[in-house]
């Protein structure tokens, strides 16, 4: 009977230990979705990691190209005009400004497949061209996201 008993208590200490190995499985990998370059998201920043990760867990196709929008804040109208001008040379679509607040927003949509290097290209991009006029990039979005 104490053989019986030895064997039962090693049977549930190994199902026991092989569950705990399962869910640290598990939770090792949640969230860590990688783009279509087979890259993880973590290298991004804040708010595009959120959202890539948000894509990522709702199915969408991350190797599909994706309709991108982007907003710029801008001081003054001539940097509003001058900060389209240059979207719409980079093949920036539906570029538009309008008056906020005390200055301007510049909004433009792009198309992109959505890996790590081209949203960390697109954010540095954006933010360096608004800077250049005394602005900020203020993020982007994606239609896919609702």
């Amino acid at each position: 009977m104490a053989f019986v008993n030895t064997l039962l208590a090693i049977l549930v200490l190994g199902v026991g230990l092989a569950i705990v190995a399962l869910m640290r499985a598990r939770s090792a990998t949640r969230g860590a979705y990688r783009d279509v370059d087979g890259r993880p998201i973590e290298p991004l920043r804040g708010a595009d990691a959120d959202l890539l990760q948000a894509l990522a867990a709702r199915g969408v196709d991350l190797s599909a190209p994706l309709v991108v929008h982007c907003i710029l804040s801008v001081p003054a109208e001539a940097a509003a005009r001058a900060t389209s001008e240059r979207l719409q040379s980079h093949d920036f679509r539906a570029v538009r400004w309008d008056v906020h607040g005390a200055g301007f927003r510049v909004y433009a949509t792009t198309s992109l497949v959505p890996t790590v290097a081209a949203l960390a290209t697109l954010r540095a991009d954006l933010e360096g061209l608004s800077v250049s006029v005394g602005g900020t990039f203020e993020g982007w979005a994606t239609d896919a996201a609702r």
